[in-house]
């Protein structure tokens, strides 16, 4: 009997699902990032949307810290998507490109399992909010001068 990938399994589910409600979360967290990224990357086809990502097995020119996907969706959505596994972390540069794409107005979703990207996808989930823009020296200083 053959047996299914994580990511054949879930580009499986999504395609029975295609036009009902998927049900909030249901898919596990993965064992190994490069499946929920194949599977992302499955449904992005199917969906007819671009996904631009890069290879993990080789060293490429894209900018440190930059998220998995890049989707063009329909309706001239953008979003980016970052794939973990559940106990994966953001790096101190994933972290950093991530409030830098969010203080220009860009969704950025860090998605550890197939559910989260079809939640994310379906614009159902909430990205994190953009930080607040930092303070300039002048700001630094004037709150210094008022504690004194």
């Amino acid at each position: 009997m053959p047996r299914l990938t994580l990511a054949e399994f879930n580009a499986y589910q999504a395609r029975r699902a295609a036009g009902r409600p998927v049900p909030e979360l249901e898919a596990p967290t993965v064992e190994r990032e490069s499946e929920l990224q194949a599977a992302i990357a499955t449904e992005c086809r199917r969906r007819g949307w671009l996904a631009f990502t890069g290879n993990m097995a080789v060293a490429t020119s894209r900018t440190v810290g930059e998220p998995d996907f890049c989707i063009a969706a329909d309706d001239g959505r953008v979003f980016w998507v970052e794939a973990k596994t559940k106990t994966g972390k953001l790096s101190l540069e994933q972290l950093a490109a991530h409030a830098w794409l969010r203080r220009l107005g860009q969704s950025v979703y860090v998605v550890r399992n197939f559910g989260e990207f079809i939640q994310a996808a379906e614009n159902k989930a909430e990205p994190p909010p953009p930080p607040p823009p930092p303070k300039t020296l002048c700001e630094i200083f004037m709150e210094e001068e008022k504690q004194k």
